[in-house]
């Protein structure tokens, strides 16, 4: 179902087992993840409320356009990962730019079991063009996601490419396990704890990554292919659960399958064995995000 929300096209799609909101006119940002059985929404978004969808259009300047309207949501980065910085003599906001963008949306199977649903974008500032396919069935509940990004000039450019879920109440709690793909196991801590932390893991075994509430059983998880995604960040805050994530008043955590770990695009220009995508070339991953009972 195609709805609009807060002036953007949003999708509903949902079976027996779940229900997913996505945002096709804002990068994609999946807003809301339900499991039915136990009516639970994994996903975070910001308690301030969501009318700030609305303010991004007030912004002035690009590098305050994410802090300023921080929605919370799993979303997407590239190809900035990280604070605001300058590359190229363009400004890029923090984690920008696709995450801020609309999505043309075509239907490539509708069937009483599957169906497959194609989104296309093109980059504002960097030439690139994102294709991705959604599949999901009437079977259980994943989303499968496969997606392709194409430089569509001659030049050989970096890019940072990063996939950010963020999980809050009523599934988040310190009952929580995260298991990365290093074999690191993070309990989440009680809120009110003031825990505000960033690290990033090297993936060294398959690309996966568990959260587990050991009271519920409810398990969210996310897989990914690792030779795109060789990194994984993890960010805890487990301070208040109302007002700003940066003024201490936010219960949430993201784990985040990126494709390297330095941080902002400058930076990372700088360094040797970066991601390159070459001019004409096509890099091609996937990720599926599920929720299951332990």
């Amino acid at each position: 179902m195609e709805v609009f929300f807060h002036g953007y096209r949003t999708l509903i799609i949902e079976n027996d087992k779940m229900r997913c909101t996505i945002l096709v006119d804002k990068g994609l940002d999946i807003i809301s993840f339900v499991d039915k059985a136990t009516d639970t929404d994994v996903v975070w978004t910001n308690p301030m409320g969501l009318s700030c969808m609305e303010k991004r259009r007030l912004v002035i300047m690009d590098e305050d356009c994410y802090s300023d309207n921080y929605l919370g949501g799993f979303f997407e980065i590239l190809p900035n990962f990280g604070e605001a910085c300058e590359y190229h003599n363009m400004k890029f906001s923090q984690h920008s730019e696709i995450s801020h963008l609309p999505f043309e949306m075509s239907v490539l199977e509708d069937s009483s079991e599957k169906i497959t649903l194609l989104f296309v974008t093109r980059l504002s500032k960097y030439p690139f063009e994102v294709r991705k396919k959604l599949t999901f069935t009437n079977k259980d509940k994943t989303l499968s996601f496969e997606e392709e990004i194409k430089n569509l000039s001659s030049e050989n450019l970096p890019y940072l490419w990063a996939l950010h879920p963020c999980l809050g109440e009523p599934f988040l709690d310190e009952n929580c396990e995260f298991i990365l793909p290093d074999g690191t196991q993070v309990n989440m801590p009680k809120s009110g704890s003031f825990e505000n932390s960033f690290h990033i893991y090297e993936v060294k075994n398959e690309g996966k990554v568990t959260v587990l509430n050991k009271k519920s059983n409810l398990k969210f998880e996310i897989d990914f292919d690792a030779n795109i995604f060789t990194h994984c960040g993890l960010w805890i805050s487990a301070e208040n659960n109302y007002g700003h994530h940066k003024f201490s008043g936010a219960y949430v955590a993201s784990v985040l399958p990126c494709n390297f770990e330095t941080m902002t695009l400058s930076k990372a220009a700088q360094v040797q064995n970066v991601p390159m995508l070459n001019g004409g070339e096509v890099v091609k991953s996937y990720y599926n995000i599920k929720l299951t009972d332990n």
